[in-house]
This record gives structure tokens, C-alpha cells and sequence, in this order.
């Protein structure tokens, strides 16, 4: 429950991160019409070059910050993906390793028999008939 928890306020985050840039991307975007429309309005291109700079430094923000986080979430779920598998190779091994050592055998002369063996569950009643 508290891994689920963990891995739940991590995705979380990581649509927050994107929705950040997404919202930086609008950002830029509309600075760059309102930069052409304020050119068209006062015929003057000088005023136009700040906001232009502007806009292309919050473009360049936002695209980092996709990047970097689609980077981050490749990165973050191939580790999930490698504990759960470990997670799930070691409770293999665990219950193979307790099955060898708690089932039981009897040994007659090199030949093995479990105790879910017909022969073993049997051995009484062969016994009997035989003799």
C-alpha cells in the first residue's frame, strides 16, 4: 500500500512538471503574437526584439524541461520495473529454496520417494498383500 501511495505521488508529479511546460510553451507562444502585434500596431520592429528574446528563452525553458522530465520518467519507471522484478525473483527463489528443504523423502537403496508418492502412501497395504 505504501509503495502504490509512492508511485502515485511520483506520477503525480510528473504531470505537474509536464503541465509546467506545457503552460511555458503557451507562454511563448503567445508572446510571440502579441510581439507581431504590437509591431503591426506601431510600425516599429525595435520594440519587437525584447519580446521576441523573451518569448525564444521561455520556448527554449520549456523544451528542457520536456526533455529532462521525459528523460527522468523513462529512467524512473525502468527502475520500478527492475525492483519488481527482482522483487519477484527473489520470492521465487525463497519458495523453491523452502520447498527443497521442508518436503520429505525416504531413501531405499539410492531410489528417493516423497511422502506424496502412491508407493510410500501405500507401502502398508503392499506390505500385507504381498506376504
Amino acid at each position: 500500500m505504501v509503495r502504490e501511495t509512492k508511485i502515485t505521488l511520483r506520477t503525480k508529479h510528473i504531470n505537474c512538471v509536464y503541465c509546467i511546460a506545457l503552460s511555458f510553451f503557451i507562454l511563448a507562444i503567445v508572446l510571440f503574437v502579441l510581439s507581431s502585434e504590437q509591431s503591426t500596431t506601431l510600425n516599429n520592429q525595435q520594440n519587437r526584439i525584447p519580446v521576441i528574446i523573451s518569448a525564444l528563452i521561455i520556448l527554449l525553458l520549456s523544451i528542457i524541461i520536456f526533455i529532462w522530465m521525459t528523460y527522468y520518467t523513462i529512467e524512473y519507471f525502468r527502475l520500478k520495473k527492475r525492483q519488481q522484478l527482482s522483487y519477484v525473483q527473489n520470492q521465487m527463489n525463497e519458495n523453491s529454496s523452502e520447498i527443497r528443504t521442508t518436503t520429505p523423502a525416504i531413501i531405499f537403496d539410492n531410489a528417493t520417494f516423497t511422502m506424496d508418492d502412491p508407493i510410500v502412501m501405500n507401502s502398508s497395504t503392499n506390505n500385507q498383500t504381498s506376504a
